[in-house]
């Protein structure tokens, strides 16, 4: 169809077509939206983000994910590494006053 052509449409199709519209739209007005991201183990850190959490530089994460004290995960020609590794890293290495 081209533009300009206007098309006719049964009062019957076009009243459905509206009350299926109207349905959508309040559907989606009404639904809860997606849970927020809460599985750490899928839930990617950038080198930079990583470091900044560990107070480490980037290259350092980059070290720590080679020596296997953190997990890395490659995605394209970055290494990621998972919330949940930082988190499991951080709780390994805190150290309680004696």
């Amino acid at each position: 169809m081209s533009k300009g052509n206007a098309v006719t449409v049964p009062s019957e199709l076009a009243s459905r077509i509206a009350e299926l519209v109207d349905a959508a739209v309040s559907a989606a007005a009404n639904s809860t939206p997606a849970p927020a991201v809460d599985d750490d183990s899928t839930y990617l850190l950038r080198a930079e983000q990583a470091a900044e959490r560990l107070g480490v530089s980037r290259s350092q994460v980059y070290a720590m994910v080679k020596s296997g004290e953190l997990e890395g995960v490659r995605v394209g020609r970055w290494i990621n590494v998972p919330l949940s590794s930082v988190k499991r890293y951080i709780a390994a290495n805190r150290i309680s006053a004696a």
